[in-house]
């Protein structure tokens, strides 16, 4: 294999550089690349606040499942304690076996609105990056005919 003008060249294939944008067109797209600084500098603290959040579900889920294995135990422990405990006994540990169902409920319920919370968060900066795509897309397109179309045949 042989090297060209800095391309390797095969005997039964040449290579060739991608399509790149003319020396014109360049400057246009280098301004027009502030879209994609702005949006990185607006998802800057993405991955801190993504971590931060799973980092509290994942507690969260800790706490529901101990909290779920505390509340079998104790069911079975109250059934098994049900025939020989008095009716006002019985009453109030079902209740509190109740009641910390209950709370438990609560705390998965919770967990549930935080993975929203954080679908929605995420889902919103996939928006905005769609938005800013647009507006990138049509402003070059409005400067430069056709170089939306250059620019996306050199990234295949």
């Amino acid at each position: 294999m042989a090297i060209t003008h800095g391309f390797p060249q095969c005997s039964h294939e040449r290579l060739s550089p991608k399509p790149r944008p003319n020396h014109e067109t360049l400057p246009l797209v280098l301004h027009k690349m502030l879209y994609l600084e702005d949006y990185l500098e607006m998802i800057e603290h993405l991955p801190q606040e993504l971590r931060d959040r799973f980092t509290e579900m994942r507690e969260m889920d800790l706490q529901v499942h101990n909290a779920m294995d505390n509340l079998e135990e104790q069911t079975k422990q109250f059934f098994s304690n049900a025939k020989v405990m008095k009716t006002e006994q019985r009453d109030l540990e079902y209740d509190r076996i109740k009641q910390d169902y209950y709370k438990t409920l609560e705390d998965a319920e919770e967990k549930v609105h935080l993975a929203n919370q954080i679908y929605e968060l995420v889902d919103k900066y996939l928006r905005r990056l769609d938005q800013e795509l647009q507006k990138f897309k049509i402003e070059l397109e409005a400067d430069n005919s056709g170089i939306t179309e250059v620019l996306e045949r050199s990234e295949s």
